[in-house]
């Protein structure tokens, strides 16, 4: 338990947060905004919470997180509580990385040119160590989980990441691009209605998060209507003024629905994986690409 502890940079850690404190009414606040308006899904969990109660919960917790490093034992046990506690509000593993991720970038915030490689490491590495603590206490096997943040998205305030934050210009696809989606597609349409529901098994698998948009959704009719919007697109490719407008119109709408702009990417991942399953020899690399571009 003590070893956890050897490597960590404490007086480093105890010297950025003595900066911090002065503006801790302000650091907890941009905290929790940073983490509604990065990871929206995150503010479920505090829909009947006092906010200003749980701001100084979080802040508390940080003083007692970094007073008690030099008391390892102790802190161990208090943070196995902690996160046996987080498990039962209904805390899941992938917040653990969200939460690290906007906690060290409202630091950079904060501390500007304090912020420096070395104090942003011996953060990671402090929070990799006690979100460990509090995984065990959550009764999470951490031997094949990787809990560490990345130090280079904690160099800057947090940002929105669209499209892995590459600016895409729309444009359709060329002709042999739309002929190989064409051909595949093919393939896929007598197993119509499997290839629709494993998509969203896969989808709400790997983002359980996004289940919540289908709460009272008739999963049967919402999976026809995910094929059949797959159909429309296949066959409009070659009529781009008609298409675009359609699309246009989709997104708007899906907007309604409450689709948030963070699960495009995550859909685009689900759907080309989906592909690649039912596909299998003939998801090629031209195949792949032009479903991307698509």
């Amino acid at each position: 338990m003590t070893s956890s502890y050897s490597n960590l940079r404490i007086e480093l850690v105890e010297t950025s947060f003595e900066k911090i404190k002065p503006c801790a009414r302000e650091f907890v606040f941009s905290f929790y905004q940073n983490l509604f308006e990065t990871y929206p899904q995150t503010q479920a969990l505090f829909g009947k919470t006092d906010m200003d109660k749980q701001e100084k919960k979080l802040f508390n917790s940080l003083v007692l997180l970094v007073e008690g490093l030099r008391t390892p034992e102790a802190l161990a046990v208090v943070l196995k509580d902690l996160g046996a506690r987080h498990k039962g509000y209904g805390t899941l593993i992938e917040y653990y990385p969200f939460v690290s991720e906007i906690l060290l970038a409202t630091f950079a915030e904060y501390l500007q040119e304090d912020w420096t490689p070395e104090v942003a490491q011996a953060w990671v590495d402090t929070y990799t160590t006690i979100s460990g603590l509090m995984l065990e206490g959550a009764g999470v096997d951490i031997s094949q989980l990787s809990i560490q943040p990345d130090v280079e998205k904690s160099q800057s305030p947090p940002q929105v990441s669209v499209f892995s934050a590459k600016k895409v210009t729309p444009q359709l696809s060329t002709v042999t691009q739309i002929e190989l989606v064409e051909t595949s597609f093919e393939k896929i349409k007598p197993h119509a209605g499997e290839f629709a529901a494993s998509f969203y098994e896969n989808l709400f698998k790997t983002y359980p998060q996004t289940q919540g948009l289908f709460g009272k959704t008739d999963m049967d009719k919402q999976e026809k209507k995910l094929f059949n919007s797959l159909v429309l697109l296949v066959e409009s490719l070659r009529t781009p003024e008609a298409l675009v407008l359609v699309l246009k119109d989709l997104g708007a709408r899906h907007k309604g629905y409450g689709t948030l702009i963070e699960y495009y990417p995550i859909v685009g991942d689900i759907l080309l994986k989906t592909f690649a399953e039912y596909l299998q020899e003939d998801w090629t690399p031209e195949v792949a690409q032009a479903w991307v571009d698509t």
